[in-house]
């Protein structure tokens, strides 16, 4: 095996670690040839933007297509190794390369996207390249994982199953994810907690609605502002904050005329 110097570290290393250049071996090696492109672009990002926004405007179609070219090459690469070089669903085991994406094993995607300021798609896939593709990832189709976020797995392997008691369902009604005694048991409870007692009587809220004639939405408001279950049915008078006094009001419309 053929050995070369490279001429900016000084480093021996083999002939197939220098780029080619007119297609002989260059003198830097490609470590050199990176970091040296690297610290040009950024010493003049701003020229090196211009110059490429120029060249997309004069290339556009080609430009398109080789940006389209270049997101499939890299989304290739990080579900090749990802699927051990057998590219497919590791679920349903569909092979169509459009449906595939990355899928986090453990959950916590949009978190880790937060915290590593990651927008998502293929700078997902080029963080996952740098970082040396880590462990936790998967390749899943988009149906599968869809399903995946929205009953904690896929129905593939663990079927449609109730979110509450873990009763299997059945496919009469594939949206919901309750069985029947689940929400019929839920319903219960949420028109118990409804129910409001005051002066002995405990009647649910679309009845101390017709009677006091205030609609459901200002009385449940007024309970959750703090308001006593009286003053909420307007049985009990509320005081009056100091602020809300009328003579107060008029003092602080005059101060702001004279403003």
């Amino acid at each position: 095996m053929d050995n070369r110097k490279c001429s900016r570290c000084g480093s021996i290393k083999p002939i197939e670690d220098f780029p080619l250049k007119l297609g002989k071996p260059g003198y830097w090696c490609k470590d050199c040839k990176k970091q040296y492109l690297f610290s040009y672009r950024h010493a003049k990002k701003e020229e090196s933007r211009k110059r490429s926004r120029l060249w997309s405007k004069e290339n556009g179609e080609y430009a398109r297509l080789l940006a389209i070219e270049n997101r499939a090459q890299i989304k290739y690469e990080v579900l090749q190794h990802y699927s051990n070089d057998d590219i497919k669903c590791n679920c349903c085991g569909i092979k169509d390369f459009v449906f595939l994406s990355i899928d986090h094993v453990n959950g916590g995607g949009n978190k880790e996207k937060r915290e590593n300021k990651i927008s998502g798609g293929t700078s997902f896939y080029y963080w996952l390249k740098k970082q040396g593709f880590p462990s936790g990832y998967q390749v899943l189709c988009r149906n599968c994982n869809e399903a995946k976020h929205v009953n904690g797995d896929c129905p593939h392997k663990i079927g449609y199953r109730c979110r509450s008691c873990d009763v299997e369902l059945t496919l009469d009604k594939p949206w919901t994810v309750l069985c029947p005694e689940c929400i019929l048991s839920f319903s219960v409870t949420s028109r118990a907690r409804t129910e409001i007692e005051y002066d002995g009587k405990s009647l649910n809220l679309k009845t101390w609605s017709e009677i006091t004639s205030l609609s459901r939405g200002c009385i449940s408001n007024r309970l959750k502002f703090g308001w006593s279950v009286g003053q909420a049915l307007g049985y009990e008078k509320r005081p009056v904050s100091p602020s809300h006094r009328p003579e107060v009001r008029r003092m602080k419309k005059l101060n702001r005329k004279r403003e």
